[in-house]
This record gives structure tokens, sequence and C-alpha cells, in this order.
């Protein structure tokens, strides 16, 4: 007959005949109670021991889950949004010295010195970033003079120096690549620039003169006047005095002389026709 501690038990045996709190874990044999046998909600938070649930113990979705920070399940709100904004983390600690913040970390001014760098960089500032080139020979930039050629990929001060230096070659010596108009008309040109006044072009209202003209005026040289020009009434021939009062005339003819038939002459007296000489008269001439 079976027993149930010191009182005979029924067969078979059912949950009503078991005392509550009579079977502990130690009473149950490994592995016979499987996850089948635990009802739906049937354990909660309270019944777990604290820390008792591992990462092995949760299934791999559950890990996956909480690695991705997606699911969420099984958490209250709070904690949720605790992981969301991740909260629960450690803060990072605040540096001091060379380096210097929390999360965001800054390089203290003068903390870099020679040991610090690479040697590539020790290198290159002790033989220079160019080829054989130091940098105390290095050109300063307050300025001064290049020995060799300058090229570049770009522009200096904007300007595209080999399209600018093509054009500059292109030009010669003290020119200035103007190319003087032809001109016609009353004074023309050629390419050269020299201008010239045509023939027959100059008339009176091209003259600058002191006063107006009056027909049988000729144009005589005062050089007071406007221009240096007058119109003036046409003398007798040689005169002395105001207004011409005495007329002169030489006294020795010394070439050949013809009055034509209808011309009339007259001159002071004495005359004297040098030797070899000889005056025609067809006209009238008269010796006063």
């Amino acid at each position: 007959m079976p027993y149930l501690g010191k009182e005979p038990a029924r067969v078979p045996v059912t949950a009503a005949d078991i005392p509550d709190d009579s079977i502990t874990a130690a009473k149950i044999v490994d592995g016979v109670i499987t996850a089948a046998d635990i009802g739906p909600n049937a354990v909660n938070t309270s019944e777990l021991v604290d820390d008792a649930v591992t990462a092995d113990k949760l299934a791999n979705s559950i890990n996956t889950a909480i690695a991705a920070n997606t699911a969420k399940t099984g958490i209250t709100t709070s904690q949720a949004n605790a992981i969301t904004a991740n909260t629960a983390k450690v803060t990072n600690a605040t540096h001091t010295g060379d380096v210097t913040g929390a999360t965001a970390l800054t390089i203290a001014d003068d903390a870099v010195t020679a040991a610090k760098l690479a040697n590539s960089i020790n290198t290159d500032i002790a033989t220079g970033v160019t080829a054989n080139t130091t940098a105390n020979a290095a050109l300063p930039k307050s300025g001064g003079a290049m020995t060799g050629a300058i090229t570049t990929n770009s522009t200096f001060d904007g300007r595209d120096v080999a399209t600018d230096g093509t054009k500059l070659d292109g030009i010669a010596a003290s020119a200035n690549n103007y190319v003087h108009p032809n001109h016609s008309g009353e004074v023309t040109s050629s390419a050269d620039g020299a201008t010239v006044i045509a023939d027959n072009i100059v008339d009176e209202a091209n003259l600058k003169v002191s006063n107006a003209p009056t027909n049988g005026y000729v144009l005589t040289a005062q050089s007071g006047n406007t221009g240096g020009l007058t119109w003036a009434e046409a003398g007798g021939g040689p005169s002395l005095g105001t207004d011409s009062i005495i007329r002169t005339n030489a006294q020795t003819i010394s070439e050949n002389i013809t009055i034509g038939s209808t011309t009339n002459g007259m001159s002071a007296g004495p005359i004297t026709i040098a030797d070899g000489n000889t005056v025609t008269v067809n006209g009238n001439w008269s010796v006063v």
C-alpha cells in the first residue's frame, strides 16, 4: 500500500491528495518537470530569484531582440523608455590633461609636442615638405625672390597666367596694339596714322582770318591779328608813308619789258635802261 508521509494513500494519487508546500525542489528528480508541465503565465517575476535568469536561459530570439533593442517585450514602459534613452549605461568619465572632456574629447592647446608626432611628420619638418628644400630655406609669407620656375594648375589672383602669357607673347615691344583707321574726304589717312589734306580742298571757309572778306581784297599777313591773316585792299605797288602817300619805282630797268598795245604805263623819271635790256612799247608809256 502506498503512503503519503505516514498516511495510507489512495491509488491513484491525485494533486488533491498532496498537502500544500509538502513537495520541495529537493524531492523532484532532475529533468522530470519540463516546460510543457508548467501552465501558461504560471510563473511570475515574484517567483524568480534575483539574477536567476541568465542570457543562456533566454530564447535566442529574445537575446537577438535585446541586442537589437527593438522588442522590449516583457518589461515595463519606464524600462523600455530607459533602454531607448540609453540612460542606464555608465556615464563617460570626465578627462583632464592633454585631452579634456567627457563624451566629446578635445586636444588642449600646445599639448602636441614633437615627441607626440609620427616619425614621418618629424622627418618632413626637418627636411622640408618638398624634396631637397629645408624649412629655413622656404619662401617666407612676407614674400621674397624665387630662383626657379613657378607652375600652377590654378590661377594667380584670379588670372590665368598661361592664357594671358600667350596673349602677351603676341604683342611687339613698345606696341599699343592699336590700328589707326583709314580716313577719306578732305583729309585722308592710311593705317600708319599719317593724315594728308587733299589737293584743291582748302577754301575761304577753312581759313582762320581776323576779318570778313571783301571782293577785290587780298589776304595779307598780320601777325598780331587772329589767325595771323587779314583781308586788305590791294595796293598800287611800292609806296612810302601812311596810306601809301608816295608811290615809288626804280630808276633803272634791268630786264626786258614789253608794253602791250592795249596797255598804258607810267613811270617817275628819270629812267635808265641798262645795257643789254630793252623796253618795247606797243601801247603807251609815260615818264613824268
